[in-house]
């Protein structure tokens, strides 16, 4: 009897060592939000500088306290320009139990953040983390499955990381065998 204790006892650190650990370890993989629209608006439209502006629900079931999004943006020749971490919504996004109990979606709401590129034609835009009423947290495995997608760009909605690699090296490749082109006409 005594040994068997002391097997269970030694198995126990063992087992909980060996759980594998994720990025969303502890809570449900599943895309808390849906992107449904992000365009650029520009001063006088919704803002008074240029900015990206996304409309997205809540769809994880929980109270919202905060969100932090990101984005990949493109110029006017397709090209990846730039990339930003750190828009956040701290407002607060509610899940209506009641409008679910009825079969109803969940009201949209729009965010806008300051555009620090003047030169954006086209962007991609998803959460990286977010933080429940509850102070459990999601947070992106690395692969911005949650994103909204580009259409113009054939990146699409919930493509992810996969999707944008596969679209920027199509877009390299165009770009340098466009180049090399030009180049032998010389």
């Amino acid at each position: 009897m005594r040994n068997t204790l002391l097997v269970l006892l030694l198995l126990i650190p063992v087992s909980i060592q060996a759980q594998p650990q994720t990025a969303n370890a502890g809570s449900d993989d599943r895309c808390p939000l849906d992107i449904l629209r992000v365009w650029k608006s520009t001063t006088g439209e919704y803002v008074k500088t240029d900015a990206i502006s996304a409309e997205y629900k809540n769809i994880s079931g929980k109270d919202i306290a905060a969100i932090k999004f990101g984005a990949l943006l493109f110029n006017a020749l397709d090209e990846t320009s730039e990339s930003y971490t750190n828009y956040l919504d701290d407002s607060g996004l509610k899940w209506d139990a009641k409008r679910a109990s009825q079969g109803k979606e969940q009201r949209p709401t729009f965010g806008s953040w300051n555009l620090l590129s003047e030169t954006v034609a086209n962007m991609d835009f998803y959460p990286l983390k977010v933080k429940f009423a509850d102070g459990s947290f999601w947070k992106d495995d690395g692969t911005y499955g949650c994103n909204a997608g580009v259409p113009a760009l054939k990146i699409a909605k919930h493509g992810g990381l996969a999707a944008q690699a596969a679209i920027i090296a199509d877009l390299d490749h165009h770009t340098k065998k466009g180049k090399s082109t030009a180049d032998d006409d010389k």
